[in-house]
């Protein structure tokens, strides 16, 4: 990941259209001090070990420079199958922003394969998963392409008529 942009909205009072203005814009070391490492066990039960920051930039697998942000997860560690899982990542932006912001997100490259679930996504995490989740970016695995979900609460209904254009999918992919 090299950079972030984040827009909100600036409304015109005479005229009807919004325009973006730029809020935010993480590139490199700002990362350090803009997000937390969350030092969690996964909500998802997945077998990973998150690491917090400073353990993450003593052992290489959060490399930072001016203009860049690495983050890695150990793929060295030979792993016993009753232990904890893979040393990883887990980062979450210190703002909260609201409806109708613009997130732009430059990516460079993104971990591949089995085992890997590189992901980017939004969500309110104090009523999580009830307000909603926005998977922006997912990459699952070997699976391609890229998976972009909503996730609701239980009782979230869509009218069946309405002004989508192309399909939705519902129960699955």
């Amino acid at each position: 990941m090299r950079s972030f942009w984040i827009f909100a909205p600036f409304l015109a009072s005479n005229v009807q259209a919004s325009f973006y203005l730029l809020t935010d814009n993480w590139v490199g070391t700002s990362f350090l001090s803009e997000f937390t490492w969350e030092n969690i066990a996964d909500p998802t039960h997945g077998r990973v070990n998150y690491l917090p920051q400073s353990e993450s930039l003593a052992r290489g697998l959060t490399v930072v420079s001016s203009n860049s942000l690495v983050l890695k997860a150990d793929s060295t560690t030979v792993l016993s199958p009753s232990g904890p899982g893979r040393d990883s990542n887990r980062i979450m932006s210190r703002k909260q922003f609201g409806h109708n912001t613009i997130l732009v997100a430059d990516i460079k490259h993104m971990p591949f394969g089995c085992g890997t679930w590189p992901a980017l996504w939004t969500t309110n995490v104090g009523t999580w998963p009830n307000d909603g989740e926005v998977d922006i970016l997912e990459g699952v695995n070997i699976e391609t392409p890229n998976v972009m979900t909503l996730h609701t609460g239980a009782n979230c209904t869509m009218p069946l008529s309405r002004s989508q254009k192309g399909s939705a999918c519902v129960g699955g992919r």
